[in-house]
């Protein structure tokens, strides 16, 4: 009984022994995932930052590129109507070349007084 009494002895010293280690162990992965799911919430909180202001950047730049493409649209109105206009000029100057003096004379005052009406029409700016 006394063999017995000690091997059981031993038996409970070794099982708390395992317990105490497990315990320890368990204490240990606890911490460890307490660390990590620490460090993916940082983690988690940079990537939501970094998404807001990606976010604002890419509003940014569709802001910017709608204003670049009305100007650009502006741009080519004002180039077709230009365009235009010399066009128009041109066939009045290769007419008023062919026709007579008188013509030509009429054609020469009608562009000068458009040329007076501009210089009147920016003074107003």
């Amino acid at each position: 009984a006394a063999e017995r009494a000690a091997e059981d002895a031993k038996q409970l010293a070794h099982a708390r022994q395992t317990i105490a280690r497990l315990e320890e162990a368990m204490r240990a992965a606890e911490g460890a995932s307490n660390e990590t799911a620490m460090g993916m919430a940082e983690q988690a909180s940079r990537c939501q930052e970094r998404v807001e202001a990606l976010s604002a950047e890419n509003s940014t730049l569709r802001f910017q590129l709608h204003s670049s493409q009305q100007r650009l649209l502006h741009a080519q109105e004002a180039a077709e109507e230009s365009s235009a206009r010399h066009q128009a000029e041109l066939k009045a100057c290769s007419m008023a070349s062919a026709g007579s003096a008188s013509e030509r004379e009429d054609f020469l005052a009608r562009k000068l007084l458009a040329a007076a009406d501009e210089i009147e029409r920016l003074h107003l700016l």
